[in-house]
């Protein structure tokens, strides 16, 4: 697989199929309805176009004498969620690629735009629907779109180093739980994708706040195993066992557990079981 290529466009403007420059061009100006995430690397905001919502992420702008000699993490996420789209990828579908500007003056650098996936991070979307998953059925359901998701992004080559809950989205659509995983940043597609990868990925993945129970916990990785995802562990399951499976992902978010509790305190956050998960106390989404 060829490296990444170097420089980000400059403005250039890219389109999914039946996107029209238009309707990027709208989406490239529009006032954002609320930040979703922001960190050193980008920005995410919601934007609305004629009714439908999007997601626009702008990534930092770099030097201007270094960006053409750099790797571009916009244009590499965008080829990502082509491809994704390609293989029926649980990924956002989409929409357009922007250049960083020709003008030095304007600091934004490239700009993806995807279509809104109607949900939220793994355990806010249950914080919000625990009357609904009070029923044993529906919370088969979300769990096993979870896993899934999981098993199809493992079978296509995808691996990630950090499948953590807020990077996978959750939500009904059409009357069936649907995820969706975001932030490609971190993201290979076509790459051997051991046992070691996927153990930690769950392990990841399981590293969720008290409003979601233990019993779901097993719930969730039992029906992976079920759903596929034993045949992508088989040989180490046989070298090993589920049990011994269970035990190492247990351990490993016990060590996440520690390492957050550890950061929050440095931080001086509020000191409650929902700590650093987006939830107040009583276990609900803050936003």
């Amino acid at each position: 697989m060829p490296g990444p290529r170097r420089g980000c466009p400059v403005s250039a403007v890219l389109l999914a199929p039946g996107i029209s420059s238009r309707v990027a061009e709208g989406l490239l100006v529009a006032q954002p309805i609320r930040i979703i995430h922001e960190n050193h690397r980008s920005k995410v905001a919601e934007v609305e176009l004629r009714g439908e919502r999007f997601a626009r992420k702008v990534y930092r702008a770099r030097s201007p004498f270094l960006a053409p000699f750099l790797p571009c993490p916009a244009r590499r996420t965008w080829n990502l969620l082509l491809r994704g789209a390609e293989k029926g990828l649980p990924f956002p579908a989409p929409i357009a690629f922007v250049g960083r500007p020709l003008s030095l003056s304007r600091r934004r650098g490239a700009v993806v735009i995807t279509r809104w996936f109607n949900g939220d991070h793994l355990h806010l979307t249950h914080a919000r629907e625990r009357v609904r998953l009070a029923d044993p059925l529906e919370r088969r359901e979300f769990a096993a779109a979870i896993a899934d998701a999981q098993v199809a992004l493992y079978s296509a080559g995808v691996r990630t180093t950090d499948l953590a809950p807020q990077n996978l989205l959750v939500g009904r659509i059409d009357g069936a739980w649907r995820a969706c995983l975001v932030d490609l940043d971190d993201v290979e597609l076509d790459a051997a994708v051991d046992a070691a990868a996927i153990i930690e990925n769950l392990a990841q993945l399981g590293h969720l706040p008290e409003t979601i129970t233990p019993r779901e916990r097993l719930l969730g990785l039992q029906l992976f195993l079920e759903r596929g995802g034993a045949l992508l562990l088989e040989e180490w399951i046989a070298e090993h066992s589920e049990n011994e499976l269970r035990r190492t992902i247990a351990e490993r978010i016990t060590e996440f557990s520690s390492a957050k509790k550890e950061r929050l305190r440095t931080r001086g956050a509020d000191d409650h079981a929902h700590s650093g998960f987006g939830l107040d106390a009583d276990g609900n989404p803050i936003r």
